[in-house]
């Protein structure tokens, strides 16, 4: 039941965070408790690592998992009366695909996360998909309060300091956010982590030319 009371207020603790506005003000330090404890409100999917840690940067594996996804402004409730339907119990986190906007960063889609792959199948079902996603390594800066375009921006600058120290890999270029807490949590101590998803660096075929080795076609040296 508690999961179940956790997906509605989730849904409006997230509304705001598909599309983030610039804030009016810079934010105060008093958003930052240096006693910020994460508070779990779900399980996480199996063999996910732990939430955190809060305020830094950190490289992350997960293993492959199972996930439902839905696209647009009713995507959270389309996956919610999925789960539902399908008596499958609400985890932590929310995972948000992420864009850059006009107006700040948007939601790609949203995906529910399974507790593994052996739960239900994979699939379309009307507007839901269900899917296996492959394991994946990311940089992740974790973080509290409203998600803003400042606040993630911040975020986005921090893992990217990280990514230039990285020898063997290099970002795809694709962005997630990961919300933790529902509006049941005070705003300055619901937690989420914004996320660049990694690659490893692809070296050069010994083989292949250097820029500028290359004769036109039809030419000979």
């Amino acid at each position: 039941m508690r999961h179940l009371l956790f997906a509605p207020m989730l849904a409006l603790a997230l509304g705001s965070s598909v599309h983030a506005e610039p804030p009016q003000e810079e934010r105060p330090e008093a958003d930052r408790p240096t006693d910020f404890e994460i508070v779990k409100e779900a399980e996480q999917p199996e063999g996910w690592p732990e939430p955190g840690p809060v305020f830094a940067v950190t490289v992350k594996k997960y293993p492959a998992y199972r996930a439902a996804y839905a696209e647009g402004n009713a995507a959270f409730w389309l996956l919610f009366a999925h789960i539902t339907s399908k008596e499958i119990p609400m985890t932590a986190p929310v995972e948000m695909a992420m864009q850059e906007a006009p107006r700040g960063y948007a939601m790609v889609n949203m995906g529910f996360l399974y507790q593994s792959t052996d739960v239900g199948e994979t699939g379309e079902e009307g507007k839901v998909q269900v899917i296996d996603v492959p394991a994946m390594t990311v940089l992740s800066y974790g973080t509290n309060g409203p998600v803003t375009r400042e606040t993630y921006e911040a975020g986005l600058e921090q893992i990217e300091a990280e990514l230039a120290k990285l020898e063997d890999w290099q970002s795809t270029g694709k962005l997630r956010l990961l919300g933790f807490n529902s509006p049941m949590i005070p705003e300055a101590f619901r937690f989420y982590e914004i996320q660049v998803i990694l690659e490893p660096k692809k070296e050069p075929a010994e083989d292949q030319p250097e820029p500028g080795d290359q004769q036109p076609e039809g030419q000979e040296q």
